[in-house]
């Protein structure tokens, strides 16, 4: 009895190293700019990208441009679903 609670206790802890492994805990951070905006460029290319080059494995930096449709329909629907009340003061 003991002999088989011992390796069903390995095949568990083989099995939580494993899905420990296949989960993925990187942060996707979405950021929602203009490409006609200086400060929009700044924040890309002086905080938001290196900190993404530095942490590869762990932030996904996703960029969208809001002035096209695509864009800004994403950051609409985003607003919406975690409730925003008020955009980002220009």
């Amino acid at each position: 009895m003991i002999k088989i609670f011992k390796i069903l206790a390995v095949i568990y802890f083989a099995y939580c190293a494993v899905s420990a492994e296949t989960i993925s805990t990187r942060l996707v951070l979405h950021f929602f700019g203009s490409t006609t905006c200086g400060e929009c460029a700044e924040i890309k290319t002086t905080l938001l990208k290196p900190i993404a080059e530095k942490y590869p494995d762990r932030i996904e930096l996703r960029i969208h441009d809001v002035e096209t449709d695509s864009g800004f329909q994403l950051a609409v629907t985003m607003e919406e679903k975690f409730k925003v009340k008020k955009p980002a003061p220009q």
